[in-house]
């Protein structure tokens, strides 16, 4: 694997959009049978282009009962990793630098891939898409850019040499959920793939983010990426969310099981990142 984004260039604000194909004319049955089925756009309908198209998947009963069922699924999954070991040693502090720092190279691996992951969401948007997932990604992408280079900060100022960052690589499941992640973006409608990156990876964000801070300020450790993620990820993990009132069942089931998928993931990555899966 070629070292994770160029370490040194993205420092430097360079950063390599990973090459994706533009998405063909479907011609595959399986293919077809994976997209979301919309609602044709009337023949008057005037799109400019400054205006948005709304094809969401169209629920046979609409209602913000199909929203509370996502938020369930999110507290759900929430509580049960907040069992894990992992917030555990946070909330006793007993989780110490070094297995911070080995935590925080995963972090800085990972922060990598998420930039990936967020212009890969662009990058295969298409006509047939909801407009406003795009937009959303965009504003995403904007906040989120350059957080992987606070990261690369947080390891240099905390005693890591240019050397030492350049030889991190990123462990099984760091790579497993980035995977998972690429494949729901990839395979998946945009509302399913929305869900996957506000609902379920920034709640997990905003409270993986909110139990380290305090275990980094209590090692005296600098923690400007932590403090950019906890504050922001909050209201990130609603955006979108409206969405869900018109979900299709096949939607709504997917999304929920992959908010499932990720939260039982995320225990297999913190065992790994604790050294508990070496």
């Amino acid at each position: 694997m070629k070292q994770i984004d160029r370490h040194i260039d993205e420092a430097y604000g360079v950063l390599e959009v990973p090459r994706v194909l533009h998405k063909q004319p479907v011609t595959d049955p399986l293919e077809v049978s994976m997209r979301p089925q919309h609602s044709p756009i009337p023949a008057s309908e005037s799109v400019g282009p400054d205006v948005a198209i709304i094809r969401t998947p169209k629920a046979d009963i609409p209602g913000p009962h199909r929203i509370e069922a996502i938020k369930r699924e999110v507290i759900a999954g929430t509580e049960a990793i907040g069992r894990h070991r992992y917030f555990e040693l946070c909330g006793s502090k007993q989780l110490g630098r070094d297995e911070l720092m080995q935590v925080i190279e995963q972090l800085y691996c990972f922060s990598v891939f998420f930039e990936r992951l967020l212009t890969l969401r662009i990058s295969r948007y298409s006509s047939d898409m909801d407009g406003r997932v795009l937009s959303m990604a965009r504003s995403h992408l904007s906040e989120e850019f350059g957080h992987s280079i606070l990261f690369f900060k947080c390891l240099s100022q905390n005693g890591k040499s240019i050397d030492d960052i350049l030889r991190i690589r990123p462990k099984m499941f760091t790579r497993a959920l980035y995977g998972y992640l690429s494949a729901i973006i990839t395979h998946e409608n945009e509302f399913i793939a929305n869900v996957a990156i506000m609902q379920a990876m920034e709640s997990l964000g905003l409270q993986f983010f909110s139990a380290t801070l305090p275990v980094l300020e209590h090692h005296n450790m600098m923690s400007e990426a932590m403090r950019a993620h906890s504050e922001a990820d909050e209201e990130h993990a609603q955006l979108g969310l409206e969405f869900a009132a018109e979900f299709d069942d096949r939607t709504l089931s997917k999304a929920l099981a992959t908010i499932r998928d990720i939260y039982r993931l995320m225990g297999f990555v913190l065992d790994e990142w604790l050294g508990d899966r070496d």
